[in-house]
């Protein structure tokens, strides 16, 4: 799937279910404000219809919260989840007119930024700090990471069901959507749910 926030983000996503499953529990948002972009993905704990209400409650939240904080986003997230079997998340926020990104991860959902190098055969990355912990269920203090980006860089996040050496895969000259098929197709590891999101920032 490929599509786009006009003048912010172009962005693309693949998923798959766990082999033997019909419904995964992986969700995506992509959310446009006043004020940018907020980027999210979800992994409901475990597998099938369970670990799906739980991603749905999680990506309502995110949709539809009047906050654009991400901490304040996931904390709702939590309370709205106590009862369910709880998400792993990251969240990525950016801001256009200052050039500056957020982001707050709870549990395995992996993030990197592949910065923009015409000129390099291994772009520079940065790598999203996550931290331990059950949206719903066991909260850490969050702290979310704050970094400059630029037109061009890219952002890449995956659930568990990606295998981490997803990680080398992210070559900059290709489309979102073609990131994101590829990482699929050579790491997905088929006993989980797996979901990519990539997005290419275009600037304000």
């Amino acid at each position: 799937m490929r599509s786009g926030l006009a003048g912010i983000v172009d962005y693309g996503m693949a998923m798959s279910a766990r082999d033997g499953e019909i419904v995964t529990g992986d969700r995506f948002v992509v959310r446009a404000h006043p004020g940018g972009v907020i980027l999210a993905v979800i992994d409901g704990l475990g597998h099938g219809g369970e670990a799906a209400a739980a991603a749905d409650i999680a990506a309502r939240v995110v949709e539809t919260h009047p906050a654009v904080d991400i901490v304040d986003i996931v904390n709702a997230c939590h309370g709205k989840l106590r009862s369910s079997r709880g998400v792993v998340m990251t969240l990525v926020s950016i801001t256009p007119g200052a050039r500056i990104l957020t982001a707050v991860g709870v549990g395995n959902v992996q993030g990197m930024i592949v910065r923009r190098n015409d000129s390099a055969d291994q772009p520079a990355r940065d790598f999203i700090l996550l931290r331990g912990g059950v949206v719903g269920h066991l909260l850490p203090p969050l702290r979310p990471s704050v970094m400059q980006v630029t037109p061009g860089d890219l952002f890449v996040l995956a659930t568990d069901g990606v295998s981490i050496e997803f990680m080398t895969e992210a070559r900059f000259g290709q489309p979102p959507e073609g990131i994101a098929e590829r990482i699929l197709a050579r790491h997905a590891v088929h006993t989980d749910d797996a979901l990519v999101l990539v997005a290419r920032y275009i600037g304000e």
